[in-house]
């Protein structure tokens, strides 16, 4: 594909988006419902491509500003079981792909399994086991679903340039948007009243953090904004570096956009998972990319220039007025902030992370069930039927998997990360690794791992579908090559 055709796929890809969340907002968001059938349509008609578009685009509109599309219950029942359904059409038919070529997450079914035992004396197994169908469902159709891509060519191209319309607009959707603070700008306080839950916005208004209203940009909060724009971030370079394998002002326009927006997030989880992807980039993935060494030598020389001009903005800007502290303190004025620096960056997440290690205590072997904890026993406890939605805030990712599964949970956790790794650098995927890494970054922060019903969701799709749309096509050229190169030796040889 050339870049001007790219380029134009793109345009009519952004407009899609826009045209479907405006409809969304116009038909009270039935219309997301609609994308679902269409896109379970396209899995079973064979249109594979027009399907994991669907897929992509349904997470997305869990997170949009609810200023700009209120999260009305059509749009969260679609987003959640519209991916779910488009996702096991395409885990059948990609049976009939044939070849191996396909992200190795089965590996995660052990841990699963062992979730499952975890749970039976949880907290409370019946909202245990509902999540656990709900995240299985949910893996398979990413592990499945994409399957064998490497076969349907104008498929992967057609998701590829809908990831990068998802980039644009994330990242300018949310730029354009900062002169309106009134939109661009909202509080957890502010969250809470609009969902109706009164009482959590009693309390988060007795909180500065509760009350300070922090720049989410086209999304819906700054602790989602931060994440989600810094795994596109990376999606954005990978595609730079491994695609065009050159330096491009519509990329690199992206990335530079990002830079500011992020820091006005103040999301210290942003900070945390930006840093993780551009090392990643910078000592792995660039060091991988197969293009000629004067070409290799060129991007290695942009990269550096650009990360040492980022690095003395930031010491300039700290020197100037201490920037990067109140970016990590989440504090403007640091005269009146006591707090020890540890104190400070840990303060929002401390007491989730204690729960996590008190229910790692209760059962230390097994832990206390799947996505749960005692508030959710509380809230929940005597309540009959089928129950949707149990939301819940764990921490970060390894207290949580502690607290949730115990040790066995943990071991079998962390066997799941060294074969996935191992896997993906045997088979070169490289662009999955970096931005799986970056995912698991974001999860030091907040953890959103198993959460594809909020803003893990779209995290998910962007750095495993991302990632793996992106190694798909490397390895359709690198066989395309392969087949031209033993053709022009028949050729010779006659």
């Amino acid at each position: 594909m050339s870049d001007r055709a790219y380029y134009k796929l793109i345009g009519k890809c952004l407009a899609v988006i826009v045209g479907l969340l405006v409809l969304c907002r116009l038909t009270d968001g039935y219309a997301a419902a609609v994308v679902a059938a269409v896109g379970v349509i396209c899995a079973v008609t064979g249109k594979t491509g027009i399907a994991l578009c669907c897929y992509v685009f349904m997470p997305l509109t869990i997170v949009i500003n609810p200023l700009l599309v209120p999260l009305t219950s059509a749009i969260a029942y679609a987003a959640r079981f519209g991916p779910l359904l488009i996702g096991c059409v395409l885990a059948v038919t990609s049976s009939q792909r044939v070849g191996r070529h396909c992200v190795p997450l089965g590996l995660m079914i052990p841990f699963l399994l062992a979730a499952c035992v975890s749970s039976i004396d949880g907290w409370l197994p019946k909202i245990s086991y509902l999540k656990l169908i709900n995240f299985s469902v949910f893996l398979l159709g990413l592990w499945l679903g994409t399957k064998n891509m490497h076969h349907r060519p104008k498929d992967v191209y057609l998701l590829r340039a809908f990831f990068m319309a998802v980039a644009c607009f994330v990242i300018l959707g949310s730029v354009i948007l900062y002169p309106f603070p009134a939109y661009s700008q909202l509080s957890a306080m502010q969250l809470a009243m609009r969902s109706g839950d009164m009482g959590a916005a009693a309390e988060l208004a007795q909180t500065a953090e509760g009350t300070s209203a922090l720049f989410c940009g086209i999304l819906n909060q700054s602790q989602a904004l931060a994440p989600i724009m810094t795994c596109c971030v990376g999606w954005v370079v990978c595609d730079m570096l491994f695609i065009l394998r050159k330096f491009n002002k519509i990329h690199l326009l992206l990335v530079g956009f990002s830079l500011p927006a992020l820091y006005l997030t103040r999301s210290r989880c942003g900070f945390l998972a930006f840093s993780v992807m551009a090392t990643m980039v910078y000592f792995y993935a660039s060091q991988r990319v197969k293009m000629p060494q004067k070409m290799k030598r060129h991007v290695r020389m942009g990269m550096t220039v650009g990360l040492v001009l980022v690095g003395l903005v930031m010491i300039a800007a700290e020197l100037k007025g201490g920037t990067m502290t109140r970016w990590l303190r989440k504090r403007d004025d640091l005269s009146s902030d006591a707090r020890t620096f540890t104190e400070a960056v840990m303060a929002s997440r401390q007491g989730l992370m204690e729960n996590s290690l008190r229910d790692f205590q209760k059962n230390p072997l097994l832990g206390m069930g799947f996505q749960v904890d005692e508030n959710v026993l509380i809230r929940f406890g005597r309540t009959e039927g089928l129950i949707i939605s149990a939301s819940i805030e764990k921490g970060v990712l390894p207290t949580m998997i502690l607290g949730e599964t115990g040790l066995l949970g943990a071991v079998l956790f962390v066997a799941f990360l060294v074969g996935f790794y191992a896997i993906c650098n045997r088979k070169q995927f490289i662009a999955t690794v970096t931005l799986f890494t970056t995912f698991i970054a974001t999860n030091m922060g907040e953890s959103t791992f198993f959460s594809p019903g909020g803003i893990g969701g779209i995290m998910w799709v962007v750095c495993l579908v991302g990632g793996f749309t992106i190694d798909t096509i490397l390895l359709y050229q690198r066989n395309l090559e392969r087949t031209m190169a033993l053709a022009g030796q028949v050729g010779f040889g006659r």
